[in-house]
């Protein structure tokens, strides 16, 4: 995270939106069904018990995509890749 520490605004974004795409590429090589990442995650439900902390990274990741002027920090790369890696490392991705 110390290569992060002077990221810019868009570097963040940048790093969250990669983020979720590792992690929806992680979700189809362990065969989670779906046609989207979002079909995929609720294939989760039950399975995960961070389930509701990989939805909370992925809904930043919306809100970035589709929300005109949304606005994230360092604390939101770090606390949505903490996210992403604990929902992964307990699925067995990495």
């Amino acid at each position: 995270m110390k290569k992060c520490a002077h990221a810019t605004e868009q570097q963040v974004v940048q790093l969250i939106l990669e983020a979720d795409n590792v992690a929806d590429e992680a979700l189809k090589r362990l065969g989670i069904p779906g046609e989207d990442m979002g079909m995929r995650m609720k294939a989760l439900n039950g399975q995960l018990e961070s389930l509701d902390e990989f939805w909370s990274a992925h809904k930043t990741r919306n809100m970035i995509a589709h929300t005109p002027g949304f606005h994230v920090t360092l604390r939101d790369l770090e606390r949505v890749l903490h996210q992403y890696h604990k929902a992964l490392k307990e699925l067995g991705a990495i």
